[in-house]
């Protein structure tokens, strides 16, 4: 779709992306789980990458206030191999969670 664009209109169109507000996640994130899954981040030190707060930087994507479904299923990607756009990093990280852990996790995010 964006074959034909100009360097220009690519930068402007990145520019409009990089510029919305991620919308509030409707998911029941559960306070207990949100616990543990920022437990667990903390261990794994998932601010290494993603930065305080989740925001993200350069390849490591914003996962705070991400879709419950979505960190679950990437997460689960990684630790099957089923994603290895990583370097291994993730896959690696992804390797030491347990289903629970990913759950936890996905309630800690939505909620960021």
């Amino acid at each position: 779709m964006v074959a034909g664009m100009t360097r220009d209109e690519m930068r402007a169109l990145s520019d409009y992306f990089a510029r919305q507000k991620p919308p509030r996640q409707s998911f029941p994130a559960d306070p207990e789980r949100a616990r543990l899954g920022k437990l667990k981040a903390d261990e794994t030190l998932c601010t290494m990458c993603h930065l305080g707060g989740f925001a993200g930087q350069n390849e490591s994507p914003r996962v705070a206030g991400q879709n419950y479904g979505y960190i679950v299923k990437q997460l689960g990607d990684y630790k099957a191999r089923r994603r290895a756009n990583d370097g291994g990093t993730m896959t690696s990280v992804a390797n030491t969670l347990s289903d629970e852990d990913i759950e936890n996790l996905a309630h800690y995010l939505v909620g960021l």
